[in-house]
């Protein structure tokens, strides 16, 4: 590392006064074969060596040195063409300043000029994608060859290499190249991944078990029913409970079923009145059936959380298709219930996880009237109410809170705030035109030092506004007087709107 630093202190410092480098540090940049460019640009060679040894060092690889297997690699042909610098630097800028959320619109990009992520930005963005696993799908359409190349090289990096397995060297492959190729075929063949799972299931061991029930995510279908069920005889707790979020996640299953018989026996409703038991025993087949013994989801006893449990295991259309209620009636039946925690507990979890809108719609609208207090108040958040909604829904569900309100403003305490707030949601463009304008109405009346969230509603809708409003300059620039603390974050705003703006440009070309 000596010939390096002599090469940092001649870029710091100038040929000049750091004086020539010495035979090991020219022997080095020869061994990187970098062009000669004269005495005069030696710096610019000297920043070229830099780089190269910064890829090498993201890629765990000896400096200089290519594995023994990449020396023997025929020469790697991309179809697609490297992103320009413009698009490359757009795509640094996404990467180092954590603003992932504009990942998916840059890949879009590359994908509508067929583009791949050129080599500079490899490291970087193969490592972006070992900490985003939602992600990765898209990251390794835009990889090219040469990062899929790249990527079998280091461990973190290596769910992007390529592993072309034909199914019958499945049984000599290691498990994550197994593991690798059962992802891909999933996709392709859901029915066959499911086979060659059944064939290989008992020779896994529990770790291995619990990343393959996570890739049955991918095409769930009623098809993997029995196969789950039979998971649930699994001895480890875990995998048992895994095995059971996916078949709740199923419409109409022999799970739900066998809740749903066995609240028949807690919960009746004769047209008028609402009666409501908590089992007085956990059986065995509740516990099978991923009912948990202590879990604690409000400050009840445990058979009120057991009672819980079993209501958020089965769709809440079941119970008002049986009471011919709407959602609305139905809550309004719990809250005034001794079991209301148990009901509304259980209910919006089922309505969350298999986003029923009609019932989501419903419990927000419980709030927008008025949140339950006294002797109807919950001991439990609904927050989780909020989050990872449809998009079409959020928006319009976020339209309803504003006519709610009543009121033209915004406040931190409303609760279109909490809402709004939420990352990876995009605004229609009649919702973020609303929501700026309340904004600005809500600063100019003088609160703006005592309106905290403002500010991360601000950089929220930097993100989230639709491309259509980027013109609008009097709704993105004509902005109250406010106090010097907040000038940073109009321009924090202006830039995030600029960088957007010249992103879409990009692809407009």
């Amino acid at each position: 590392m000596q010939s390096w630093n002599l090469i940092i202190k001649q870029l710091l410092l100038g040929s000049a006064q750091a004086g020539p480098l010495p035979k090991e540090s020219q022997l080095q940049l020869e061994h990187w074969q970098l062009q000669q460019i004269g005495q005069e640009q030696l710096e610019l060679q000297y920043l070229q060596a830099l780089a190269a040894q910064s890829l090498f060092k993201k890629a765990e690889l000896p400096l200089g040195q290519l594995p023994e297997e990449a020396q023997k690699t025929k020469k790697i042909q991309d179809e697609q063409q490297a992103a320009p610098q413009k698009a490359s630097w757009m795509l640094q800028q996404i990467l180092s300043r954590r603003q992932e959320e504009l990942l998916p619109a840059w890949i879009d990009l590359a994908h509508s000029q067929n583009w791949r992520v050129a080599p500079d930005n490899l490291a970087d963005i193969l490592t972006f994608g070992s900490r985003h696993k939602e992600l990765r799908p898209a990251i390794i359409s835009v990889l090219g060859q040469t990062g899929r190349y790249l990527a079998q090289f280091k461990r973190s990096w290596s769910y992007a290499a390529i592993k072309e397995l034909q199914e019958e060297e499945l049984a000599q492959a290691d498990f994550s190249s197994l593991l690798f190729w059962l992802q891909q075929e999933r996709r392709l063949d859901p029915a066959n991944a499911l086979k060659v799972i059944q064939q290989y299931w008992k020779e896994w061991s529990k770790k291995q078990r619990l990343e393959v029930l996570e890739l049955l995510h991918i095409e769930l279908s009623k098809a993997d029913e029995a196969f789950l069920e039979e998971v649930q005889n699994d001895r480890r707790q875990e995998i048992r409970q895994a095995a059971v979020e996916l078949l709740l996640l199923l419409p109409n299953t022999a799970l739900e079923k066998r809740m749903q018989t066995a609240l028949e026996q807690l919960i009746q409703y004769d047209g008028e009145l609402l009666k409501v038991a908590a089992p007085e025993k956990l059986s065995t087949q509740l516990k099978k059936d991923g009912i948990r013994e202590h879990y604690q989801a409000f400050s009840e006893g445990k058979n009120s959380n057991w009672l819980a449990q079993m209501i958020a295991s089965v769709a809440p259309s079941y119970w008002a298709k049986n009471w011919e209620l709407s959602p609305m009636a139905c809550l309004q039946l719990a809250l005034n219930s001794d079991y209301r925690q148990a009901l509304i507990w259980g209910w919006s979890k089922a309505a969350h996880r298999l986003k029923d809108l009609d019932w989501l719609m419903a419990f927000h609208q419980l709030f927008m009237q008025n949140e339950p207090k006294g002797k109807q108040a919950l001991f439990f958040s609904l927050e989780f109410l909020y989050y990872d909604l449809p998009s079409s829904f959020f928006n319009e569900l976020a339209m309803a809170y504003l006519r709610a309100s009543g009121k033209r403003s915004i406040d931190d305490e409303d609760p279109i705030m909490q809402l709004l707030l939420q990352e990876g949601q995009s605004w229609e463009a009649e919702l973020g035109r609303q929501v700026l304008e309340a904004m600005k109405i809500s600063l100019a009346q003088g609160f703006s030092v005592f309106q905290w969230n403002h500010k991360t509603l601000l950089k929220r809708a930097a993100f989230a506004l639709d491309e259509s409003l980027f013109e609008d300059k009097e709704l993105l620039n004509d902005w109250p007087q406010l106090d010097y603390s907040w000038q940073k974050e109009l321009d924090q705003f202006s830039a995030q709107i600029s960088f957007r703006k010249e992103l879409a440009q990009l692809k407009a070309l």
